[in-house]
């Protein structure tokens, strides 16, 4: 279990190979209990590839992991966000199976034996390895750290980790294949780096006159229900949408009254008396704070100046107590220390249980026998070949984030000393080879002390709650009446499927999977989010997975229409045949534009319109009047007045072409293959 836990120290939530996860954020309910419950193998919780994903088969895999994070964290209680991870695993992880590995496999890329044993122990390591059984120090990969795991083996847990650890590092190394094939595959042709060239290899100077679609009047175009209906038709794919759920809430804050306000005050006073007049600040205030306690020792420049002012250099003196956002707070100097700044060693690292071995390397070099030989000779750790064991100049915290107790060792010790330190990774042979001037440094005792609602408190509101909740419930008209009558403010969100919680709403899955298990017109019940909110809503809108009605888009096709009769518009009331006659014709004066490039963002004095950036690059030829130009903004014509060569070569543009392709082909690959598989993730009603 050693090496077990050797990973667990690292923090390593090594589940990472995951292509395009779904952020997820639901803790397993604990519903289908009993006998009379629906069939979990029949409720569908999503789909991939056009399979079925059960809720059986779901949180099958969700316990999978969970017993993995299990052992690999040694602990079965994890924060909601770890859960989520959780989730998010349990899904990418059937996704793999559904869709990436089967086609993986078709293409030939799975890593055959004699591979997958390179992976581990040949030239080539798995990063998924070397990731997981790299140096804490120096980050390089440990072979050592490597077989101690895998003699840990007979341990379940251990081979569990192991067992993942090997499915990842086969999936990553057939994905890699396949983004290398493709990456080899998106070749620039010559054709593409000519268009690139002609595009680039002048800048433009023109003159413009700019019709806006902005400056006619929505009075000025009718756009009927035909018009509407037509352009629907005809762009369908447009309106294509995922899942989602509107919906109208108000929001009940449980605040404390002016009687908690009041007994706080009464408390936090007999609490500061007692104390200011404690012996033993730092005990008494991690018994009593309700915020972190902090214990390490700081210098008066680390502590908050409002603090530092008046306890620092006083030890009876004592801050506060000062009420800021509903939070008391009072401090008092605990134990003053004169502590250096930097300290400075080398090391020699021994496996553990080599004892004997380290006191008589310890009296070789207590006798004058070179340490950097000795260190090159015994030590294991991986990085002795750069380093000789020095591990240079460092702060006391930042070696105890590594070895903890390490530098009270140092301390306890003085330059040129030479002793043993037992630590997780074994036992360090070391020498102190530097420390800097000891400052003056103290711990501060702070105490945190909370203003909370009282229990009579939360009754008043939960009353508050009921009453609307009576008057609302029903129908979307009464949930509404209800919001005027109490002078209450609405507030509207919209959330899709993938969401987990309402924007601005911390911790509210529950108000998302009400949501969506829910129909048009549904007043919820009072559902709590986090500790001090009660929120009920109503459900005004429904969308599924399609295309969406022409009715949920009418105004914005109203939009497009009427811009399409302004365009028509504007187009007609261009005549004649210079640049000037179309101007005096329109009402508009000639704008005279310098430096048009194709790459060019926008064109100064007439704004940002690629389609107009675009024709003027296009090779209009010199002094001809152009076509009109339907942008997106307006309808320009235009005059090219000069041409001015860009020093650039075809050599040049296909390299940044090459480069443009090879920018973001994860993720496009991804989002593609993606969409191949049509993954409809329906949790949000059950997890």
């Amino acid at each position: 279990m050693a090496s077990l836990n050797t990973l667990r120290t690292k923090g390593g939530w090594i589940i990472s190979i995951v292509i395009g996860i779904a952020l997820l954020a639901f803790i397993l309910p604990e519903v289908f209990r009993g006998s009379g419950g629906p069939n979990p193998n029949k409720i569908k919780v999503g789909e991939i590839y056009g399979e079925k994903v059960s809720y059986t088969e779901y949180s099958n895999r969700y316990d999978y992991y969970n017993a993995l994070m299990s052992a690999l964290n040694g602990r079965s209680n994890f924060s909601n966000e770890e859960t989520e991870q959780i989730l998010d695993m349990a899904w990418q992880a059937l996704i793999n199976e559904y869709v990436y590995v089967p086609g993986f496999e078709k293409l030939g890329l799975m890593p055959f034996d004699e591979e997958k044993t390179d992976m581990v122990a040949g030239q080539y390591i798995s990063p998924i390895i070397m990731r997981e059984f790299s140096d804490p120090q120096t980050g390089m990969f440990d072979r050592a750290a490597l077989a101690n795991f895998v003699a840990s083996l007979d341990n379940p847990n251990a081979l569990m980790v192991w067992e993942n650890l090997k499915q990842q590092m086969e999936e990553q190394r057939a994905q890699q294949k396949y983004m290398t094939l493709v990456s080899k595959g998106m070749n620039v042709t010559d054709m593409e780096v000519d268009a690139q060239y002609d595009a680039d290899d002048k800048t433009y100077s023109a003159k413009v006159v700019a019709q806006m679609y902005s400056e006619i009047p929505d009075s000025l175009v009718t756009v009927s229900d035909a018009d509407i209906n037509k352009y629907y038709d005809s762009h369908r794919k447009l309106f294509r949408e995922k899942a989602s759920r509107d919906l109208e809430y108000v929001v009940f804050n449980v605040l404390p009254s002016e009687e908690d306000y009041a007994a706080a005050k009464d408390a936090i006073e007999q609490m500061a008396a007692d104390f200011a007049a404690n012996t033993t600040p730092m005990q008494f205030a991690t018994l009593n704070t309700q915020g972190h306690m902090d214990d390490s020792f700081k210098k008066e420049i680390e502590i908050p100046a409002e603090i530092a002012a008046v306890i620092w250099d006083q030890p009876e003196a004592m801050y506060g107590p000062v009420l800021s956002n509903d939070v008391y707070t009072m401090a008092r100097l605990g134990e003053v220390k004169m502590i250096p700044d930097s300290l400075g060693a080398r090391h020699i690292l021994l496996p553990p249980a080599n004892d004997n071995v380290a006191d008589s390397l310890v009296a070789l070099l207590r006798g004058g026998a070179d340490f950097e030989e000795v260190a090159l000779k015994h030590s294991v750790d991986p990085s002795v070949q750069q380093n000789k064991g020095d591990l240079g100049v460092f702060t006391p915290e930042m070696i105890d984030m590594m070895i903890p107790g390490f530098s009270d060792e140092l301390l306890a010790h003085n330059t040129g000393d030479v002793f043993t330190i037992d630590a997780q990774w074994g036992i360090h042979i070391v020498e102190k080879t530097y420390q800097s001037e000891p400052v003056k440094k103290a711990q501060v005792a702070i105490i945190e002390y909370n203003v909370d609602p009282s229990s009579t408190t939360e009754m008043d509101v939960l009353n508050q709650v009921n009453q609307f909740h009576q008057a609302a419930v029903g129908s979307y008209d009464n949930f509404r009446k209800a919001v005027s009558d109490n002078g209450l403010s609405k507030r509207v969100a919209r959330v899709n499927s993938t969401d987990r919680n309402v924007s601005g709403l911390q911790d509210s899955k529950e108000l998302v999977r009400w949501a969506f298990s829910n129909d048009k017109g549904s007043v919820s019940s009072d559902i709590r989010i986090g500790t001090d909110t009660y929120v009920i809503a109503v459900l005004t809108g429904v969308t599924e997975d399609g295309i969406g009605s022409v009715d949920r888009y009418r105004d914005e096709i109203r939009m497009a229409v009427a811009q399409q009769k302004k365009e028509e518009l504007l187009v007609s009331r261009i005549k004649g045949s210079t640049i000037e006659e179309v101007a005096a014709a329109v009402g508009k004066e000639v704008v005279d534009v310098q430096d048009v490039k194709f790459s060019a963002y926008a064109i100064p004095s007439v704004g940002s319109d690629g389609k107009l950036i675009g024709a003027i690059t296009s090779g209009v030829p010199q002094g001809t009047l152009s076509k009109p130009v339907v942008g997106d903004n307006g309808v320009y014509m235009f005059v090219i007045t000069g041409e001015t060569p860009n020093e650039i070569t075809k050599e040049t543009e296909k390299v940044v072409l090459e480069s443009a392709n090879q920018v973001y082909l994860d993720q496009r690959l991804t989002f593609a293959l993606d969409g191949i598989a049509d993954v409809k993730d329906g949790r949000v009603k059950y997890f």
